[in-house]
């Protein structure tokens, strides 16, 4: 419903802004990642070139480390605040800022190198202008939204409120959105999962539709049941209720023809019909049944309009 973006880069314990954005790109430079996406933009919004390294090792849903080839320290890593601090120590600064970010709703992604944590990024969502149009549309149709984040609880929540999501669940690992979709099932019968990154894959895989965005991760497009090549949210309420108005067609389809042979089969059967009638009739209903799937050609359902942004 968003993009992520930078919103603040502060440096600590000497390191510049340009050092912590070099580090930050080069340890998400294979990252498929909303959030790595939004730091690698950012570095090179400034022209900061990503240090290379080596030896990566990703954490799913905490962070990921490598090795350094430019800075004297090797050891780098970069991730949420649970997984900087197993390798880094966080002193009273460093969890200040990261507490300043989350009361203001962004994600604090942290930086170190060694046992030094450089700096904290802020990153916040730039909401899409239509997303608050699809969630209301989707409402209308009978659709419950609920909002499953790896964000802290406080910027899920910020971003839940302005797009009108009620139920919002923050901080969460790939694991821990796997079991929500299920007690989500329990609850409502129906779940469809709208997922882009690696994260989200077995989320997407365990709902019973997975829907991934076209510009998200291989991993979550393979796990998905649908893709939207085109990254429009806005075709979400048009394909639910085009879902709907075709699986009402084809009820109308099978029940209207096994209704008209069965009543053509006691005619037969009473003598009240013979044969050339009961072909004109069948070949009646096959027409008919035809004309009434052309009907899904006029479907336009609830139109949400996308606003371009550039």
């Amino acid at each position: 419903m968003g993009v992520p973006v930078v919103g603040e880069v502060i440096a600590l314990h000497g390191a510049t802004d340009s050092d912590v954005l070099a580090d930050a790109a080069g340890l998400e430079k294979f990252s498929s990642h909303p959030l790595g996406t939004a730091i690698r933009n950012a570095a090179a919004a400034k022209g900061v070139a990503a240090h290379r390294m080596d030896r990566f090792v990703n954490v799913a849903g905490r962070g990921a480390s490598a090795k350094c080839l430019v800075c004297a320290t090797r050891d780098h890593a970069i991730g949420n605040l649970e997984h900087i601090g197993a390798s880094a120590e966080t002193c009273d600064e460093v969890l200040g800022e990261v507490r300043r970010l989350e009361i203001a709703g962004q994600t604090a992604v942290l930086v170190s190198e060694g046992r030094v944590v450089i700096g904290v990024i802020g990153i916040s969502d730039r909401l899409r202008p239509e997303a608050p149009d699809v969630v209301a549309a989707l409402h209308r149709l009978g659709v419950t939204s609920v909002m499953l984040s790896g964000d802290n609880e406080a910027a899920a929540r910020a971003v839940a409120e302005q797009i009108g999501i009620a139920e919002v669940h923050g901080g969460l690992l790939p694991e821990r959105k796997a079991e929500l979709i299920d007690r989500l099932r329990t609850m409502y019968g129906g779940v469809a999962m709208i997922g882009d990154g690696v994260n989200d894959a077995p989320s997407l895989a365990r709902a019973d539709v997975g829907i991934a965005m076209g510009g998200g991760s291989d991993v979550a497009i393979e796990a998905a049941d649908v893709t939207l090549m085109n990254d429009a949210i806005v075709t979400l309420p048009y394909l639910l209720g085009l879902s709907r108005k075709t699986f009402g067609v084809v009820r109308q389809n099978v029940y209207g023809s096994l209704i008209v042979k069965g009543l053509i089969l006691l005619a037969g059967i009473t003598g009240l019909a013979g044969l050339g009638v009961a072909v004109a009739v069948d070949a009646g209903t096959a027409i008919l049944v035809v004309l009434n799937g052309l009907r899904l050609f006029g479907y336009r359902g609830a139109a949400v309009t996308a606003v371009s942004t550039r």
